[in-house]
């Protein structure tokens, strides 16, 4: 305790402060995407495969397949016509290693000037960050869930090789084709609702309970990263249908017409909003310890130097 009340006390202010955060938050970025990245993936899968959605239910305007794996069982590591797991799970793995970056830069980033330098309730700091990455990297989030469910092959022959070479060249492409702030609506809403509400929990639980191991701990880095473990599976244990809803609403290709949040719910039973649960929660506590680990080692080192 008496180690970071020296460093509550030694902590610089204005720009610095700031730029320390976005880069203690860039570092909770790189280990929560390349920790929970295979998780994330087949979480998407769960989520947007096996039809989920109804099309006559939804009554879109172009009829499309949901997921390419609507008619396929669960059987993972032959999805993709035989890719194996690595492949598959690592799919598009340079998009959300960018996005993840920049979204925790801005949202540890946002929490810690807040929280750590304005004293903001955590919860409110959490929500306000949560709002802010949302609204700037909504087009980030669906080109993750687009890699993720292989749609940025529809439109060129079948490969079953990762696509880190051309993967700038089509998503330049799709905002060339289909304007910023068509990409950038999709899905908006949602995502704006789930970060803001997941975000305010996020941090308030993280708070709370890192300051409760420490006291019985006495040690920073072992009760920050129970914390974040802890964290992220109550987190995503009351959130995840949020992100259902989300995953359906931007796994639909670009040239389709997405359902609405309501046109979602009313055709997604209770327990397809959990669809996905179990490979969300394995994703939670690894990734969550290690990007919350990073971020506080980082941002006490660089308090030190």
């Amino acid at each position: 305790m008496k180690h970071e009340e020296q460093t509550k006390r030694g902590r610089p202010k204005g720009s610095k402060a700031i730029v320390n955060h976005l880069i203690s938050g860039t570092s909770g970025g790189i280990g929560l995407a390349i920790v929970g990245h295979p998780f994330d993936t087949l979480k998407t899968f769960y989520q947007t495969q096996h039809g989920q959605l109804n099309e006559n239910k939804l009554k879109l305007k172009h009829k499309t397949s949901i997921s390419p794996f609507k008619n396929s069982k669960l059987r993972i590591p032959k999805l993709y016509n035989g890719e194996n797991l690595l492949h598959m799970v690592y799919r598009g793995l340079a998009p959300p290693l960018l996005m993840s970056t920049a979204m925790c830069a801005i949202t540890l980033g946002t929490y810690g000037v807040l929280h750590d330098d304005y004293n903001v309730n955590p919860v409110i700091a959490g929500s306000f960050a949560g709002f802010t990455a949302a609204i700037l990297l909504n087009p980030f989030q669906l080109m993750k869930v687009q890699f993720q469910l292989g749609n940025h092959y529809l439109n060129e022959s079948v490969s079953r090789k990762l696509p880190f070479g051309r993967g700038v060249k089509w998503v330049v492409s799709q905002f060339k084709e289909h304007g910023m702030f068509t990409i950038w609506k999709r899905g908006i809403w949602i995502t704006c609702a789930r970060d803001v509400v997941g975000r305010g929990i996020y941090f308030g639980t993280y708070d709370y309970l890192k300051t409760k191991f420490n006291m019985k701990m006495n040690s920073i880095w072992l009760s920050s990263w129970l914390a974040g473990g802890t964290t992220g599976i109550i987190t995503w244990s009351i959130m995840l249908p949020l992100d259902t809803i989300k995953s359906n609403i931007q796994a639909i290709p670009f040239h389709k017409d997405p359902p609405s949040i309501l046109q979602v719910i009313r055709s997604t039973s209770i327990s397809r909003m959990y669809a996905g649960f179990f490979p969300a929660i394995l994703r939670s506590f690894p990734a969550n310890a290690v990007s919350l680990l990073c971020y506080e080692y980082t941002s006490r080192y660089l308090l030190q130097h």
